[in-house]
């Protein structure tokens, strides 16, 4: 168990080189859960677990992080699709489901699922830029054997459907989730209930229509609640942007990865050119620029934060 805090989210945010403004910040801990489900109202720290994804039950934590007054809430849900989405995905090929990879993302405020009719919707998050994600046709992860791709795919922040982290939940196709209920028109005595109500109305109630998601994992938080100052290296992934991505991108272009002149963005170029590299000497091909690719890519001084 660790104590999460604001002070730790902006750790993340420094290690990763996300440039954040906004006075509110949405964030998704994969595989890692609040120690229990409680009223979510914003707090200075917020005791966590880390666990397993098991995309059978929400295993993870979605907040808020209000950066101005250093207060999060943390509300149990999933940033992974659920099991039957995926079988049904690995035997279509990989069609049909996706599982957002780590970086930093957009959400803005709106009405899911964009496909049915408005009485069929409910208030919800949709996904404002586009975002990096993974398919599966060879099992039933997700892993670097699988198809790595960037677009627009509809994958939104929602409600759950389900009473607990406790049991399973069968709403995502590749959506972020939060535990609780939503009310529907289409659906008479639906209601807003649970995590998930308390979650939109805090966010609802900003003077913000649109925000920056850091997904990150549970392992990822913990270090950054716990180690010592400038004791972790820095990690450079899609979303990533600033001096520390254009001198990753100029090793990048000068070992013939990278066609683009360096802008210190971290989008999709960057990402396939350093999943190239990753292929080309051996490495697990993630997509994210730790210390070992940035040796290898012979960046030196490598910052610890």
């Amino acid at each position: 168990m660790f104590n999460l805090t604001g002070t730790a989210l902006a750790r993340l945010a420094s290690l990763n080189s996300f440039d954040i403004r906004d006075d509110v910040v949405m964030f998704g801990l994969r595989g890692c859960l609040p120690v229990s489900e409680q009223d979510g109202a914003p707090r200075r720290e917020v005791p966590l677990d880390v666990g397993e994804v098991d995309n059978i039950h929400p295993r993870c934590t979605l907040g808020l992080w209000w950066r101005g007054r250093d207060e999060i809430a943390c509300f149990p849900g999933s940033t992974s699709p659920f099991k039957g989405a995926i079988e049904k995905s690995a035997a279509a090929g990989g069609a049909g489901a996706n599982q957002m990879m780590t970086q930093l993302a957009r959400f803005r405020v709106g009405r899911h699922p964009q496909s049915k009719p408005p009485a069929e919707q409910h208030d919800a998050f949709l996904q404002d830029a586009e975002v990096a994600y993974q398919r599966t046709a060879d099992d039933l992860d997700y892993d670097t054997d699988d198809t790595v791709s960037v677009g627009i795919v509809g994958d939104n922040l929602h409600c759950g459907f389900c009473q607990s982290a406790t049991q399973p939940y069968a709403s995502s196709f590749g959506c972020q989730v939060v535990v609780g209920f939503a009310r529907r028109a289409a659906k008479p005595g639906s209601v807003d209930a649970g995590p998930w109500k308390r979650f939109r109305d805090l966010a609802y109630a900003e003077d913000q229509d649109r925000f920056p998601y850091m997904l990150l994992s549970g392992t990822d938080a913990r270090a950054a609640a716990v180690a010592a100052p400038d004791s972790i290296p820095a990690r450079l992934r899609y979303g990533s942007s600033g001096e520390l991505v254009e001198r990753a991108q100029a090793a990048l272009k000068q070992l013939k990865f990278l066609k683009d002149k360096p802008d210190g963005q971290f989008a999709r170029d960057t990402l396939f050119a350093v999943i190239a590299f990753q292929r080309s000497v051996g490495f697990l091909p993630d997509g994210v620029i730790g210390r070992n690719t940035a040796d290898a890519l012979k960046l030196k001084n490598w910052p610890s934060r």
